[in-house]
């Protein structure tokens, strides 16, 4: 938690903390752990998508960088 110290805007807060923040002044409460758990879901869904369809890639990298020119 020691760079949350140095962040002295909220546009550049982790998704974590901002998820928290929200929930904590939502009146579902910051033990709403179902709201929780949705919210994070939805953050991570675009990173997942982004894994799939650059998955070729990503795999295609990993299998060159083990081959030596020589």
């Amino acid at each position: 938690m020691s760079p949350l110290v140095f962040i002295n805007t909220t546009e550049k807060l982790p998704v974590a903390v901002g998820i928290q923040m929200v929930l904590a002044g939502s009146q579902a409460g910051p033990g709403n752990t179902g709201a929780m758990m949705a919210a994070s879901t939805l953050i991570t869904i675009p990173v997942i998508l982004l894994f799939a369809f650059s998955q070729k890639y990503f795999m295609q990298g990993i299998v060159l960088t083990g081959l030596s020119g020589r």
